[in-house]
């Protein structure tokens, strides 16, 4: 006597999207299959995907489907692994923009099957995959022995959180968005104050941009300093100090109150004043303008 099969409702307004990574060319998925026809039950689904880089507080998902010929111990999913973490689930959302992925996970306990004489079901319980390479506590991100507070997110971030994992996904595909602002700014590519000796907690003043190059310029204590976007890079331009002989500047330790950039001349114009904050010394509240040739 052959087992009844368990029937299937429907799962309306989402798709349920299995993939497994070949352990010969881990780059690559190499098998995927839709199983919505196939859920018989879910745990309550928290559309959100991966959070905050270093804290690995992500949702997990228990799906409950009837097996088929894909999903048997010994098919093309689930049987001949290697370990819990080439088998991936993807929950897609129909939105008013299309379709959007709600849920990112990877399989994280071994398929569990239930047979009986009126049924056949599998349940899978699989979790975000920063959740399968670190535990929930937050993640103290280094580069080269130093605290990683700022950086690009894959030149920076994502080398460090993949240095700090035991176990790194099989394949990483990040997209950057692209960002658009009507005038020019500098962002998370890194801290103008970052390899400035004695300057590293320096609150940056003066910002001036060059559209010829394409570089922000920006100043630091008594640096000049220029990003390049092209390769990502913070350079010292200049230091400002004074050369004159009055011997009240002289004693005055300088710093970079105001940039900009001159087009005509192609060079930096700027203000420098003395970085004493003691208010009674005359010499503290001397100013001088400056102009570096590009």
């Amino acid at each position: 006597m052959e087992a009844a099969a368990a029937s299937v409702t429907p799962i309306t307004g989402y798709r349920f999207l299995l993939y497994r990574q070949g352990a010969a060319n881990r780059g690559v998925t190499q098998l995927a299959t839709d199983i919505t026809d196939r859920v018989l039950r879910i745990s309550p689904l928290d559309e959100r995907v991966e959070e905050t880089p270093g804290v690995a507080a992500v949702p997990e998902l228990v799906l409950e489907l009837a097996p088929d010929a894909d999903l048997a111990p010994a098919g093309p999913f689930f049987g001949n692994r290697t370990g819990n973490d080439d088998v991936e689930l993807r929950v897609e959302a129909q939105t008013s923009g299309g379709t959007a992925t709600v849920f990112a996970g990877v399989l994280a306990a071994d398929p569990a099957y239930v047979d009986a004489c009126d049924e056949c079901s599998l349940t899978l319980r699989f979790q975000g995959r920063l959740a399968a390479l670190w535990d929930d506590e937050p993640l103290a991100l280094e580069r080269d022995g130093r605290a990683l507070a700022w950086g690009h997110v894959g030149d920076d971030l994502l080398p460090a959180l993949l240095a700090a994992s035991a176990a790194p996904p099989p394949a990483c595909d990040v997209k950057m968005p692209i960002l658009r602002a009507a005038t020019p700014f500098w962002t998370y590519f890194g801290k103008p104050a970052d390899l400035v000796a004695g300057y590293e907690d320096t609150l940056p003043r003066g910002l001036a941009y060059d559209p010829g190059r394409g570089r922000v310029y920006v100043g630091v204590g008594p640096y000049v300093r220029s990003f390049d976007p092209a390769r990502r890079v913070w350079e010292t331009v200049a230091r400002i100090t004074y050369a004159g002989r009055d011997p009240r500047a002289r004693a005055v330790t300088w710093r970079v109150a105001h940039l900009e950039y001159d087009d005509a001349g192609d060079r930096l114009l700027g203000i420098a004043e003395s970085a004493d904050d003691d208010v009674t010394a005359a010499r503290n509240h001397l100013k001088a303008a400056f102009a570096i040739a590009l």
